[in-house]
Formats: structure tokens, sequence, C-alpha cells
């Protein structure tokens, strides 16, 4: 089970740039997601898969998937 989804399998799911993913979720403009900012130019992020998945009616399984494909990608 993937607990979270890096940016960069998002903006795939979503057809959107990472900067676009980033910058919305610090902006507080998505539901699936939420990023806190840890230091002056440094910023967390936490996207949940099934929130993701949801939002974009792209399915779970592959969205999961994409994530395993990607690797541990911490950020």
């Amino acid at each position: 089970m993937v607990r979270k989804v890096p940016t960069d399998v998002a903006a795939k799911v979503i057809g959107k740039a990472v900067d676009f993913i980033r910058l919305g979720l610090q902006q507080g403009r998505f539901e699936f997601g939420t990023a806190v900012q840890t230091g002056k130019n440094r910023w967390s992020y936490h996207i949940s898969p099934k929130k993701l998945a949801d939002y974009s009616g792209f399915p779970l399984m592959l969205i999961e998937k994409m994530c395993e494909e990607n690797g541990d990608n911490e950020e």
C-alpha cells in the first residue's frame, strides 16, 4: 500500500507540470494533498493516493503502481 504520492507522479496523473502541483499545494488549492513549509525556501508535500484518485478519476491501482515504479521519492 502506498502512503503518499510523489509530486512528479501526481503531475503525470493530472497532466500538468510538477511546479503546478507544488504551487497548488502550497496555496491550498487542491483537496488531494498538503504542503508544509519546512524552511525559508523548502517545502514538504503529502499527496493522498485515494484523494488523488477521487480528484482525477484515475484508478487508484494505477496510481499505486506508478508510485511503486517511481521508487521511494522523498521530498
